[in-house]
């Protein structure tokens, strides 16, 4: 885990702002910050490094001059290796490789000039850099002095004027989304008051497809004003928590398939004993392990079934192209034309069920779309922090699975009672039980109907 910060801390020199870096780099233990408007150099600033408890630290700035420099860049050596790609007065592209893992994250470090006119440059920068980051993690994060929306604002004037359009365009079509984020909503204030007072969210954290599917729990945090009009914020790059038993989910693409009903079938007409609901519970359970195994056996790994189909396709075409006239290889080529073209199909819906978009028209295969926007709500729908009562905020996934458990407990109760007034029963035939109409002889229907589709799915 990394974890990176970024502070438009206007103005470097005073020892109170220089404090408050120290404090904040310790205390969410950084180990890369990017400093935006400095107002010093990275010369002058290895004067100072030591005295805020960065000993050791490299740095490196934006500017020509010192004094004009607008971004600064200061890492841990011992946990990261920096390289510096291409830096302008907006933006500094730093390729990072994590020491302990050897994984390689670019971040941009941004600070958006204050005019329309100056920050076009900054936006036609990021969808250019897209087009050489598409497979590489990508974090883009600071001062962009822009909002995406007129809820990203509060005070002064509403209006929305055409260049205000820029800053979302521009996100969109360098395939960038917000982290999820904690902490403060607005990230910059005027410091006025009543009518006077203006508050928006100009500092922001980007990132690509790439870095949500190395990082999936990647997330960012927006801690209060201190000693500058902006606030500080931190990255954490947090990979997933240890796996857990993941809820059922009933796929649509297993109704498409020949042996769906009769595995279906095979359950259902098994015979279980006792009243009709607990039949009926009985028989759900048996169906979600059984369509579990037949989900491994599958459908699991959808994708790399599909690379793997794709592959042997082109090895039947290359050949059949040998020996053009050979019935077998006509056959087999053509098998295999169909699997793969089958499995393409299932990963599409695979992804669009997921990703719960239903309509799209993209062109014949929209996975790469789906796959996206399942990552990013994946990344949206993290619980990051919780807050208990007492005003403790947690952050480790298991205190925060546990404190779920226990509030829930609490409000429900963890007693349970067999509401029924009848005895417990098995289906193993250690116990009596008592007699009941058998779901046995209640066949399924021919075609798969809306009403098992509409039960499965539920019992997540």
């Amino acid at each position: 885990m990394s974890m990176i910060g970024c502070w438009n801390v206007w103005g470097l020199n005073s020892l109170r702002k220089q404090k408050a870096v120290q404090e904040w780099a310790r205390k969410d233990n950084l180990d890369i910050l990017g400093i935006i408007e400095p107002r010093l150099g990275s010369n002058k600033f290895s004067e100072i490094s030591a005295r805020m408890g960065l000993q050791g630290w490299l740095s490196a700035d934006n500017g020509v001059d010192p004094n004009k420099c607008c971004i600064l860049v200061t890492w841990n050596p011992a946990k990261l290796m920096v390289q510096i790609l291409d830096h302008a007065p907006q933006w500094m592209v730093c390729e990072t490789t994590l020491l302990a893992t050897n994984k390689k994250l670019l971040i941009t470090f941004i600070h958006g000039f204050n005019t329309p006119a100056e920050r076009i440059q900054l936006w036609d920068h990021l969808v250019g850099r897209c087009s050489v980051n598409t497979l590489v993690p990508w974090l883009a994060i600071g001062d962009f002095n822009a909002i995406l929306s007129g809820e990203d604002r509060v005070g002064g004037s509403q209006s929305w004027p055409q260049h205000m359009e820029d800053f979302p365009v521009c996100i969109q079509q360098a395939g960038l989304s917000s982290l999820p984020y904690t902490g403060m909503r607005f990230t910059w204030s005027n410091g006025q008051t009543g009518a006077n007072g203006i508050q928006k969210k100009l500092d922001w954290a980007l990132a690509n497809s790439a870095l949500l599917q190395a990082w999936p729990a990647a997330h960012a945090n927006f801690l209060p004003r201190l000693v500058s009009d902006h606030s500080p914020m931190t990255i954490k790059m947090a990979q997933e928590s240890k796996a857990r038993n993941k809820p059922f989910r009933f796929l649509n693409l297993w109704t498409d398939r020949e042996d769906f009903l009769d595995k279906v079938n095979g359950v259902w007409n098994q015979p279980v004993h006792g009243n009709p609901l607990y039949q009926f519970t009985t028989k759900i359970k048996l169906m979600r392990s059984t369509l579990r195994r037949y989900h491994n056996q599958t459908s699991s790994h959808i994708s790399s079934r599909v690379a793997d189909a794709k592959r042997k396709w082109i090895k039947g075409q290359t050949e059949l192209d040998a020996r053009p006239r050979d019935p077998q290889l006509q056959a087999q080529e053509r098998i295999l034309s169909e699997n793969y073209n089958r499995l393409c199909k299932e990963e599409e819906g695979f992804f669009k069920q997921r990703s719960r978009i239903q309509w799209l028209e993209l062109g014949d295969r929209n996975t790469s779309f789906f796959h996206k926007s399942l990552l990013h709500r994946h990344s949206r729908n993290k619980i990051h922090s919780l807050s208990t009562p007492d005003g403790t905020v947690l952050h480790d996934q298991d205190l925060i699975h546990q404190h779920a458990i226990n509030y829930y407990q609490a409000l429900l109760g963890s007693g349970s009672s067999n509401r029924s007034g009848e005895e417990e029963v098995d289906i193993s035939g250690s116990k009596p039980r008592p007699r009941g109409p058998s779901f046995k002889s209640r066949a399924l229907p021919s075609k798969p109907n809306i009403g098992l589709g509409q039960v499965v799915p539920q019992l997540r």
